[in-house]
Formats: structure tokens, C-alpha cells, sequence
């Protein structure tokens, strides 16, 4: 079958008719394995030139590094956004309810922080979704004949994993700065932290996240190619690839804004937490039964914004400066030193998955009450119940509804506990 002309079409590019282009020869043989037509017919021009002599159809060997880079990318990344949903499934299940229950009678930075929390789980919850879709969609073909999810999933995803790496970054920031308040300057952040600054910041913060990111949703477009009648669907660089030096700004500000301004302020907060965890932990035994209450419950989320903000730092930080420095210092790289290299890139965003899908476990090992409650709803789900009448289910229904905090509405009571008849344990 040979190839007269084509028809090129974007959404950045006039529709117009191109003759004799090897754009279109390598479009053409790129979808060979849809066009159902040997590589080898798709060379030729209408006036028999081309600029592909030889169809090359023999395999690429592939390195050792290689291999170990796709493992990451295909298995264990995959793998790991997995776990990470079901972490971040459990947290917003767990956490949402006491927010909820408890709002009225929770302290104002306290609140503050759980609802961090819940919206850091929201965050990290859709960055590993993102990670888990590859499962579910074909092999990335850089040319298609049917314009499907997978070309459309791979146009689009490196916008939203850094949309969503972004957000999760400020908020991560945001409660970090909060915490840090409400340690060294109490009386101030009883007058700024509450639910009204936390519904502010959110608002702000998505906002400005997603009109940051809008340009790298130009960086890949999708052009249509008509190969004697067939339409093939091709990857293309888009608006930013095609502007080196717009790219090469935006990429530096993205370093300045997204890692270099969250790495200091985390370091920052994190040195004042972990001096104000040493001075509970000193005064702890001194102090009134009451006060000591306050305190541990002061030093569970403490503890837990320096593990979160530890591992952000350990995880994360890496794998973005890792990717700029390939992008921007280290671009002369060849042959098995750039090979190591990219190795070592995709070893680092391995370890950024893990961020966002380890904070469950943190909570669990830190946070002794959120342990305990998990460990009491899977008892209850697996614990043998004995049949009740009507009667009898309504009155433990209403009976465990006060044990968890229940509430009336219109004259009917609902409980928080998501199992039934499992008692619902505070999380401090």
C-alpha cells in the first residue's frame, strides 16, 4: 500500500493537506500493527522517494538497566500505588467520621490538623488511583488506529501525577506551618487556625496548584494522520516541548516554587517540632493527670506531622531533584552512564510512590488509638453474631449509636460506626 498524502489535525495546528512528508511515512509504519499492512509497503511515496530506506523489524536488545527500569515503572510502582489506595481508603473512613462526630467539641487546631490529614489522604488517595490505571488500560503505542483511553491517559497523566504531587506538597506544607504555630506561637494560632483558615487554604492552594500545572497539559497533543483512508491517532510533542525556553522557565520556577521553598519551610517547622517533642517528653512526668491527657494527645500529632514531614523529605524530595537535574544539568549524559542514571531516576520515583501510600501505616504505629480502633473493627467484622428480632436490633442499634456519638435527625438515629454494632473508638 503505498501513501499519496495525509491530513494533519490538532488542536494547536491547522487542518491542512501535506504531500510526500516523512512525518507521515513514520506515522504511517509506526502504526503498521493496527493498519494490518507489513511495515515494508508503508515506506514507499506516490512518487516512489523516501527518506526510509529500510525497515529495521528486529528487537532492540535491552540492557540490564533497562529491564530493571521497567520493572519499576510496570510492577513495583504499580504495586505500591495499590497498597497506597487501600491506606488511603482506610484513613478518610476512619478519620472523616471523628471530624464529623467530634467537630463541635475538638480544639480549633486540632481540628485544623485532622482535617489536614483528610485532605492529605484525598490528595495522595488520587495520585496513586493515577498509578493504579495502567493496570487497566493497553500498552502504550505511541501510534494508534482507534483513538482510546491508554493515548488519552498517556496525553494527559504527567500533568495530573504533578498536579497531584503538588497539592499534596503544599498541604503537607500547610499543616506543618500550622503545627508549628500552634507549638511556638499559641496564642496566635488560636486567632488564625481553624476550619475557616483550613477551607481557605484549600480553596487557595487547588487553585493555585492546578493553574500552575495548566502548562504541562500542553506538553503531549494528539495528531491525526490519514494513511489512505485509515486515521492514525499519533503522540506529538505539544506547546511547552515545542518552546525550549518557555519550558526552561516554567521548569526552573517548578523547582524554585515546588521543591526548593517546600524543602526549607518543612526543615524549618520540623526542627521546632522535634525541640517541642523533647520538651514534652521531659516535662510529661511533672505535670497534673489532666494536663498530662493534653499533652499526649498534643504529642500523638506532633509525632505525627515529624514522621510525615520526615518521609516527604526522604521520599520525595530526591526524585524531583533527580528529575530536574536530568532534565536541565545533566543532559550530555550517553550510553550506560545516562542508562544508570535514568535507573537511579526511576529508583527515586519508586520511593516517591511509597510517600503517598505509607501514611497509613504511620498512623498506625504512631497513633495508638487509631491502631486500636482498626484492630476493633476487624475483630467485629469477623467476630460470630448472634441473631436479634427487630426489636432487639433497633435497641442495640440506638444503644451503640450513643456509644459512638451518635446523632438525631428528623427523629431517627444514625451511628458513625461503619460496621454495625462495632464500637467506635476516639482517635487522639
Amino acid at each position: 500500500m503505498s501513501v499519496s498524502h495525509f491530513t494533519v489535525q490538532s488542536s494547536t495546528l491547522d487542518t491542512r493537506m501535506v504531500t510526500n512528508s516523512p512525518v507521515l511515512e513514520e506515522a504511517c509504519i509506526d502504526a503498521a500493527w493496527c493498519l494490518k499492512e507489513e511495515p515494508e509497503s508503508l515506506i514507499s511515496y506516490g512518487n516512489g522517494s523516501s527518506n526510509l530506506t529500510e525497515y529495521d523489524n528486529s528487537t532492540p536488545e535491552v540492557s540490564a538497566y533497562e529491564k530493571a527500569a521497567i520493572l519499576l515503572r510496570t510492577q513495583a510502582i504499580v504495586g505500591i500505588c495499590i497498597i497506597g489506595l487501600l491506606g488511603n481508603i482506610l484513613n478518610l473512613l476512619f478519620m472523616t467520621p471523628r471530624i464529623i462526630r467530634r467537630g463541635g467539641t475538638m480544639g480549633r487546631i486540632t481540628q485544623y490538623s485532622y482535617a489536614g490529614m483528610i485532605a492529605l489522604a484525598t490528595s495522595d488517595f488520587n495520585f496513586c488511583l493515577l498509578g493504579v490505571i495502567p493496570l487497566f488500560i493497553d500498552d502504550f503505542r505511541r501510534s494508534v488506529c482507534h483513538l482510546n483511553f491508554s493515548m488519552i491517559y498517556h496525553v494527559y497523566n504527567n500533568a495530573l501525577f504533578n498536579l497531584f504531587l503538588l497539592e499534596s506538597t503544599w498541604l503537607t506544607v500547610a499543616m506543618a506551618v500550622g503545627r508549628y504555630l500552634a507549638i511556638c506561637h499559641p496564642f496566635r494560632a488560636k486567632q488564625w487556625i481553624g476550619m475557616k483558615m483550613f477551607w481557605r487554604s484549600i480553596v487557595v492552594l487547588t487553585l493555585l496548584c492546578v493553574a500552575f500545572n495548566i502548562p504541562r497539559f500542553w506538553t503531549y497533543e494528539l495528531v491525526t494522520y490519514d494513511c489512505n483512508g485509515t486515521t492514525v491517532y499519533r503522540l506529538h510533542h505539544g506547546f511547552l516541548k515545542k518552546r525550549p525556553l518557555f519550558e526552561t522557565v516554567y521548569q526552573w520556577a517548578y523547582f524554585v516554587l515546588g521543591i526548593v521553598i517546600p524543602l526549607i519551610t518543612l526543615s524549618y517547622c520540623n526542627i521546632f517540632l522535634i525541640k517541642a517533642l523533647r520538651s514534652i517528653n521531659n516535662n510529661g512526668p511533672a505535670m497534673p493527670a489532666g494536663a498530662r491527657g493534653n499533652q499526649e494527645s498534643t504529642r500523638h500529632i506532633t509525632l505525627t506531622f515529624v514522621a510525615i514531614i520526615i518521609i516527604y523529605i526522604i521520599l520525595v524530595t530526591p526524585s524531583e531533584i533527580l528529575g530536574f537535574l536530568r532534565k536541565h544539568i545533566l543532559t550530555n549524559q550517553t550510553g550506560s552512564n545516562k542508562e544508570k542514571y535514568n535507573l537511579i531516576v526511576d529508583i527515586s520515583n519508586t520511593l516517591q510512590a511509597v510517600n503517598f501510600s505509607l501514611n497509613f501505616i504511620v498512623y498506625c504505629i504512631i497513633n495508638t488509638s487509631f491502631r486500636n480502633s482498626i484492630i476493633n473493627v476487624f475483630r467485629c467484622i469477623f467476630r460470630p453474631r448472634a441473631k436479634m428480632n427487630n426489636k432487639d436490633m433497633y435497641t442495640s442499634m440506638a444503644t451503640n449509636s450513643t456509644m459512638a456519638g451518635g446523632y438525631h435527625v428528623h427523629g431517627i438515629t444514625h451511628s458513625f460506626s461503619f460496621f454495625g454494632s462495632c464500637p467506635d473508638n476516639d482517635i487522639d
